[in-house]
C-alpha cells in the first residue's frame, strides 16, 4: 500500500468555510486552502454550498465579423467579448472562418499584395521614417530586394 491510509489526513473545515471563495471553481478553491479537488467537492455538496459556473458568453455573430473583418486577432477579439482565446478559436472553427493572421501560409509576396498600402496622400500624417506605410519600401520587399530605397 503506498502513500497514507484513506482518512488518515487531518483536515481543518472551519479554514475550509473560511476560505471558501464561492466565485472560484473547485480545483481553484482546493489548491488555495491546499486539499485535493475530490475533498473539497465533497465538502461543498454535503455543506449544500452550489458549484461555481462559468459564466457562459454569447458571441454575436455581427460584432465577431466587424472585429474579425478589421483584422482583429482572436486573442483581441476574446477581450472584447469577455471571454477566453480558445472560445474564439472554437467558434471560427465550427463556422469554417480561417485564422486572421495574414502571415500563415502565404509568401512575402502575397502578404504584401493583401497589405492595404496607403499613399502619401492617404496618410494623416507626415512621417517620412514609416516603413508601416511607406510603399516603395514594400514593393522593393516583394521582390526580394532589400537595399535602401531612395
Amino acid at each position: 500500500m503506498r502513500g497514507r491510509p484513506a482518512g488518515s489526513t487531518v483536515i481543518d473545515y472551519n479554514r475550509v468555510k473560511k476560505l471558501y471563495n464561492p466565485n472560484a471553481t473547485d480545483k481553484e478553491n482546493a489548491s488555495t486552502i491546499g486539499i485535493k479537488k475530490n475533498t473539497f467537492t465533497r465538502w461543498r455538496i454535503k455543506n449544500g454550498y452550489e458549484p461555481f459556473e462559468r459564466k457562459r458568453v454569447k458571441i454575436n455573430k455581427d460584432e465577431f465579423y466587424r472585429l474579425y473583418n478589421l483584422g482583429w486577432s482572436d486573442i483581441l477579439i476574446a477581450k472584447e467579448f469577455g471571454t477566453s482565446p480558445q472560445n474564439i478559436y472554437y467558434y471560427r472553427k465550427r463556422h469554417g472562418i480561417p485564422t486572421n493572421h495574414p502571415w500563415i501560409g502565404r509568401s512575402a509576396g502575397e502578404l504584401v499584395d493583401s497589405m492595404l498600402i496607403l499613399t502619401d496622400e492617404d496618410k494623416p500624417w507626415k512621417d517620412p521614417e514609416s516603413l508601416y506605410c511607406d510603399k516603395k519600401f514594400l514593393e522593393k520587399f516583394k521582390e526580394g530586394n532589400f537595399e535602401e530605397v531612395v
